[in-house]
């Protein structure tokens, strides 16, 4: 499972190259789906492999095998017991690494489970293990420096941190800010506002526990190692994605409403709301292309950065739609649209169901966004002449010619 994973994210030099890993990956992968061990009896050794299938699920852009994959692992740290304090606290090196594997597959688990819009597998009232802190058991005085930089990423344990809080904020998100009772045609419930405001400062808590090297949300920062570039990519996009998710509820409300004629929802914190999942939406963009482009070029191997940046994308067009959008305001939205097909385009990505190009996909919507608009923007003209992928998409203004046969044609070149 690890060289079919490593095939997988390998760089792809030429188009040549490209098919040839993802036949190495096909071929790999089919020959570790040997599941019989994994299900007669658990093991810390099976909790590693499900963790790589799910790996292997994710950068294939499949997201049920991702949730499949991490909820059988779940199933098998509880069973083993790892979640609870007289199993997995303790000084050794051996309790850290299964108090590592627990968090690893927690905040996986969670994730998986809130993107996909589904429960999870793991209950936080039977939790009381402790929180990973930076391994005591390494004598950092007997390593020369290439030693300390090959173990560093499993010595340094905040990204793991703050993934599992991040972890544990979103199974609140998912069973009272998402969950079917908790929004009505009428916008948001009191106790939903409450608890997205509780959400959103237990967010920015994490923010203030973070190391240098995880700080996202400063761009100035000292570009650090590949693994801290790697560990700081992921963060922000996890967190501007999952205050993505917890606002865009309200964004989805007023649209429907608005195409509906049906006045928008009364709720005082709306448009606060809206503006969240749009700020979000731009970061997350703005993240991926500052990392693929400037401080970690190897990510663009990586295809679950383009789920992030696909789903911001998703959430940007969404307010278009709005009739009360002006063209300045539109063609905003649209210049980050375009900044994140530049990412996508870099990375060379096909999509695993449409078997296009993801930015082609992307395009379509952006065109699709234009035409739907309730407001003046779909007849500017000069939305196409700043944006002219829009136009290659599906000619918009140009009418289309009767289509003629030639009727002394041969039937064998018809």
């Amino acid at each position: 499972m690890v060289l079919a994973l490593g095939a997988k994210v390998s760089p792809r030099s030429s188009e040549h190259a490209a098919d040839y890993l993802d036949k190495w990956a096909e071929y790999l992968w089919a020959n570790s789906n040997n599941y019989g061990a994994l299900f007669q009896e658990s093991s810390l050794k099976g909790t590693h492999f499900l963790l790589l299938k799910a790996m292997y699920a994710l950068h294939s852009m499949r997201p049920n095998d991702v949730y499949l994959y991490t909820g059988h692992a779940a199933r098998s740290v509880l069973t083993l017991g790892l979640n609870r304090s007289q199993v997995a606290n303790g000084s050794s090196l051996s309790m850290h690494r299964l108090r590592t594997t627990f968090w690893t597959v927690y905040s996986h688990e969670r994730m998986s489970a809130f993107f996909t819009g589904r429960p999870s597998s793991i209950s936080d009232s039977h939790i009381d293990v402790a929180h990973l802190e930076y391994s005591p058991v390494i004598d950092h005085a007997s390593l020369n420096e290439d030693s300390l930089d090959i173990t560093a990423p499993t010595r340094n344990c905040a990204f793991i941190r703050a993934m599992a809080e991040i972890g544990r904020i979103v199974e609140t998100v998912s069973t009272d800010v998402l969950s079917l009772g908790s929004v009505s045609a009428n916008g948001y419930s009191v106790k939903t506002a409450e608890t997205i405001t509780t959400c959103d400062n237990a967010l920015d808590v994490i923010l203030g526990h973070l190391p240098e090297y995880l700080q996202f949300y400063d761009s100035n920062r000292t570009i650090g190692k590949d693994w801290q570039e790697i560990q700081r990519t992921h963060l922000g996009l996890t967190y501007h994605l999952t205050k993505l998710m917890m606002h865009r509820p309200a964004l989805v409300l007023v649209t429907l409403h608005t195409h509906s004629g049906e006045p928008s929802p009364n709720m005082p914190s709306l448009q606060k709301s809206i503006d969240t999942a749009i700020s979000s939406a731009k970061c997350t963009v703005d993240l991926a292309h500052q990392a693929i482009f400037t401080r970690i070029q190897v990510i663009q191997n990586d295809a679950s950065v383009a789920s992030f940046v696909m789903s911001a994308c998703v959430t940007l067009l969404y307010n278009v739609i709005e009739p009360s959008v002006t063209s300045t305001y539109a063609k905003d939205i649209f210049s980050l649209v375009e900044r994140a097909i530049h990412c996508l385009d870099k990375m060379d990505h096909v999509g695993p169901t449409t078997g296009k190009a993801l930015s082609v996909d992307v395009m379509k919507c952006a065109k699709d966004a234009l035409m739907l608009s309730n407001s003046d923007i779909r007849f500017d003209h000069t939305m196409i002449d700043e944006f002219p992928w829009l136009k290659c998409v599906i000619p918009i203004f140009q009418p289309v010619a009767p289509l003629t046969l030639q009727t002394d044609t041969p039937d064998s070149q018809l």
